[in-house]
């Protein structure tokens, strides 16, 4: 069976739930398919005549996803949100700062648990047969935009709960051309190389998907800005 690894490295905090969110910060592959498919959707004007058969779906003639997902490396985490790690201070006193971002963790008596930054989590697409370019792209896509712009978790649209794709690869089956693509960003050697790198996967999937998606959720077209 083909097999795509990808290789991803946690930045930030991972705030996730799971049976008691307050005690332990889980990992789980539906909630990584979840964050797959919502930036699949955001590139894809045609998502809903594709979505189905590669990330499966429960409608009539649906099934299962056309590849089987596995994580391994960091799986769980135990710690805390610390408020006083991120004070910030000026001439005037204090600052909200990424406190404020971050205030819901601990709000009502919440004690949310993170996955430590530094890990790093690996994933295991299995595929029963090779998919075609088009899929391919598809997935490829959902991948790259995860991996640089995406999160999981709480407050993963405030800065926490990022991961950056560091390196993905057929590992059985021959290769994939729309992985040597769509390079990661990630290991430039500067911030200019890196803004260079992003905004040439950024035209790569301009290129496979030319029409914009119709803003009626969450895509990136002519009005998206970085």
């Amino acid at each position: 069976m083909n097999r795509l690894e990808a290789t991803f490295k946690v930045v930030t905090p991972l705030f996730l739930g799971g049976a008691n969110p307050d005690e332990c910060a889980e990992l789980r592959e539906p909630a990584i398919k979840a964050a797959l498919r919502f930036w699949y959707r955001a590139i894809d004007p045609d998502y809903r005549g594709h979505e189905a058969r590669i990330f499966g779906g429960t409608g009539k003639g649906e099934g299962q996803a056309m590849f089987l997902l596995r994580a391994r490396g960091v799986r769980e985490g135990k710690t805390p949100w610390d408020r006083n790690r991120y004070a910030c201070f000026d001439a005037a006193g204090p600052k909200n700062g990424v406190q404020y971002l971050c205030y819901s963790l601990t709000l009502g008596g919440n004690n949310r648990k993170a996955i430590n930054a530094g890990g790093q989590i690996e994933l295991i697409l299995t595929f029963k047969q090779n998919p075609e370019p088009d899929d391919r792209r598809r997935i490829a896509a959902a991948l790259w935009l995860f991996g640089h712009l995406g999160g999981l978790g709480s407050r993963s649209r405030r800065g926490l709960g990022t991961v950056s794709l560091w390196s993905y690869a057929i590992k059985n089956g021959g290769s994939w051309q729309e992985l040597a693509d769509l390079t990661p960003a990630h290991g430039a050697s500067d911030a200019l190389a890196w803004i260079q790198s992003f905004e040439k996967g950024c035209a790569k999937i301009k290129q496979w998907f030319p029409t914009a998606p119709s803003p009626d959720h969450t895509v990136l077209n002519s009005e998206a800005r970085f």
